[in-house]
């Protein structure tokens, strides 16, 4: 969302400049999209948190000084909205963080209850419903192109779609551990790849449709060689194909970053709760 939130920024502020090199004479259109980008950026869910790592809130100051009177509106009541923001988030810290100690404690009993879970799922997997042993499973065969591996829809979109999700799929069994190796290999990453992709469809369309980016964002991290983690969920069934619609950016990321990305709130908590983080952030908004 922040890389979202800086590029639609990018946007509004090229052409807030375009608009005022223009002059009177000119610039209705540069204009128009200006006002269009800050009204995307409205309907951002942003957080204190956000404003201070991309620092779109100086930049926005800037916009409120900008000779045409309707780009100077918008950035004014959308400076005014993050006010609001953060000063809201500021008065819910230390509520807040009591909550998150509830839920982590709640996150932790959830975690053993699906780890059981998981392993009894893992034993079902051992054998097929009709009986197939795991070693006549499919599995990726160099000899084999890995479109004859997957389930066709004589689609070329959806079949192709399948195909990016079988070839990462199937790097798990490459990465695993020794602790999971035989939970790996009782998958079948060609039946997990149609589910995948089968669900996607379902609620979203085709690839190239209207939720793209949604496509985009799932497969970028599903075959990121430094996203093992992600790639390997989907496989054991720790997250269902259905999870994955509603799932974040910073959910589908690794471990090691989701670790970093939970260090830094904890930062920005103490930061919070010591009454720093926001009145950064205000003052930032209020001076440019």
């Amino acid at each position: 969302m922040e890389a979202e939130l800086v590029e639609v920024f990018r946007l509004a502020s090229k052409a807030a400049d375009a608009a005022a090199v223009n002059g009177k004479g000119g610039g209705a259109d540069e204009e128009g999209r200006c006002i269009d980008a800050l009204q995307r950026l409205k309907s951002f869910p942003v957080t204190t948190q956000v404003l201070v790592s991309t620092q779109v809130g100086k930049g926005l100051r800037r916009l409120t000084k900008h000779p045409r009177k309707k780009i100077q509106a918008f950035a004014s009541d959308l400076i005014q909205q993050w006010k609001q923001i953060v000063m809201e988030e500021s008065k819910g810290c230390k509520r807040n963080a009591s909550v998150d100690n509830h839920e982590c404690a709640k996150t932790g009993e959830n975690k053993v209850e699906n780890s059981s879970s998981f392993q009894s799922e893992a034993k079902k997997r051992k054998t097929e419903p009709n009986g197939t042993p795991d070693s006549e499973k499919l599995s990726p065969n160099p000899a084999q192109p890995v479109s004859a591996m997957v389930a066709k829809y004589d689609d070329l979109m959806r079949d192709r779609a399948r195909e990016l999700l079988f070839e990462a799929l199937s790097r798990v069994s490459g990465e695993a551990s020794n602790d999971i190796i035989d939970e790996v290999n009782a998958c079948d990453p060609s039946s997990i790849a149609v589910s995948v992709e089968s669900t996607l469809f379902q609620n979203w369309g085709c690839m190239n449709g209207t939720h793209k980016m949604k496509y985009r964002s799932i497969m970028f991290n599903i075959k990121d060689p430094n996203n093992p983690d992600f790639r390997r969920k989907p496989l054991l069934g720790h997250v269902e194909p259905e999870r994955l619609l509603n799932m974040t950016t910073e959910e589908m990321a690794s471990n090691e970053r989701q670790l970093r990305n939970q260090q830094i709130k904890e930062r920005a908590l103490s930061r919070c709760e010591l009454g720093t983080a926001p009145e950064a952030m205000m003052d930032q908004l209020n001076r440019g």
